[in-house]
C-alpha cells in the first residue's frame, strides 16, 4: 500500500513478481490499451458507474466525508524504456469522490498558507477526497471496493508509525552506519513508537473514558499524579497529555494536540523519573 509517489510500473510487476497484493493511489492518466484505447485511467474510472455510497471520518479534519464508489478492470499499455515497450498490465482501479464537500474545502491548503487564521481553518476543512486506486485486488462489488479503500486508509496509521520513528524518536540521527546495527535499532524503537501510537490513539478516540490502573503501571500512574494531579479522575487524555508536559508540551488551549518530539522526550523524562520512584520504595 503506498501513495501517489509509488504510481510506478516496476512497482507493478515488482508486486506481481514478488506474490504480493497492492493498493496504491494513482496520480498518472496512463495510456489504456484494449477496448479502452485513446481513453486514460483517470478518464476511464470517471466514467464508471456508481456502485454505492460509503461513509468516512477524516480524523485529521474532524469531519465526515461521503463518497460515489466507482469501480473498472483496466488493460494499461505497456509505458517505453530503453529496451524497448513494456508488456501491457491488467490492474483493477477505485475511485472513491467526495459528494457535496465542503463550501471552503476546495480553497482549504491555498488559505493555509496565507495567514495563520486561515491556517487553522484549512486543517478544520482540508479539501475534497478524490482517491483513484490502483489493485489487483478485486473490486467487481460494493463490498470489495470497501475493502480496497480501507486498505488505502491505513496509509496514515503508517506514515505517522514512521514520523513517530523519525521525528520524535530520531531513529536517523543514530549514528549508525551497519545495516544488521541499524536493523537491530529499528527493531527495538519500533516497539516504543507503536506504544506511543496507541497512547495517542486511546486518548483521542476515549480520551474522558476512565483510566484503571490495570490499564498501566501503577508506578507510572503514581508519578503522574504527583507531578501533574488531574482534576477530577484520571482519564486517557490526561495520561497523554500529561507525558507530553514532561517533554516541553504546555498545553495551552491553542496548542492543540502534542507532537511526537515531545511525546518521547516526555516518555524519556517519565521513564528516568519512574526508575528513581522505583528505586526510592524499593
Amino acid at each position: 500500500m503506498a501513495d501517489r509517489e509509488s504510481d510506478i510500473y516496476e512497482v507493478f510487476e515488482r508486486c506481481r513478481q514478488a506474490g504480493r497484493s497492492f493498493v496504491i493511489r494513482a496520480t498518472y492518466p496512463r495510456a489504456l490499451a484494449g477496448e479502452l484505447e485513446g481513453c486514460d485511467l483517470l478518464t476511464a474510472v470517471e466514467s464508471a458507474p456508481v456502485l454505492g455510497v460509503s461513509q468516512v471520518t477524516l480524523a485529521r479534519e474532524n469531519r465526515i466525508a461521503r463518497l460515489e464508489i466507482r469501480s473498472i478492470c483496466v488493460e494499461l499499455r505497456g509505458p517505453p524504456r530503453p529496451g524497448g515497450r513494456l508488456p501491457n498490465y491488467t490492474l483493477n482501479v477505485v475511485q472513491a469522490r467526495e459528494i457535496d464537500p465542503p463550501a471552503n474545502a476546495s480553497s482549504a491548503k491555498a488559505n493555509a498558507s496565507s495567514a495563520k487564521a486561515n491556517a487553522s481553518s484549512a486543517k478544520a476543512n482540508g479539501s475534497p477526497v478524490n482517491w483513484t486506486l490502483v489493485t489487483d485486488l478485486p473490486v467487481a462489488t460494493f463490498e470489495q471496493c470497501r475493502r480496497v479503500i480501507c486498505i488505502y486508509r491505513c496509509r496514515w496509521l503508517i506514515e505517522e508509525f514512521h514520523k513517530a520513528m523519525k521525528s520524535g524518536l530520531k531513529i536517523e540521527q543514530s549514528q549508525l552506519s551497519d545495516y544488521r546495527r541499524l536493523s537491530a535499532l529499528a527493531g527495538i524503537v519500533s516497539v516504543v513508537a507503536i506504544l506511543l501510537l496507541q497512547i495517542r490513539h486511546v486518548a483521542r478516540t476515549g480520551g474522558e473514558e476512565e483510566l484503571h490502573e490495570s490499564q498501566t503501571d501503577p508506578a507510572i500512574l503514581t508519578v503522574l499524579k504527583k507531578l501533574h494531579p488531574p482534576q477530577g479522575k484520571a482519564t486517557h487524555r490526561w495520561y497523554w497529555i500529561s507525558i507530553a508536559r514532561l517533554g516541553g508540551f504546555l498545553n495551552r488551549k491553542a496548542d492543540g494536540d502534542p507532537g511526537w518530539q515531545t511525546l518521547w522526550r516526555g516518555w524519556q523524562t517519565l521513564s528516568h523519573l519512574v526508575r528513581g520512584y522505583q528505586l526510592s520504595t524499593g
